[in-house]
């Protein structure tokens, strides 16, 4: 799963970040990513942490 999510993220970043400014010396600001999960089982979710 986190390397999906890993992969989800570079390919949003790709559209984010023009192609001459991937490789600039100075910092290109780009957003932080936010990660939900979304349950949809049947079953009532038990968090792991409780």
């Amino acid at each position: 799963m986190p390397l999906r999510c890993l992969e989800y993220v570079t390919r949003i970043y790709e559209e984010i970040v023009p192609v001459k400014k991937r490789y600039a010396e100075k910092i290109y600001k780009i957003p932080n990513p936010d990660f939900y999960v979304v349950y949809v089982g049947d079953k009532d979710y038990i968090p792991e942490d409780e």
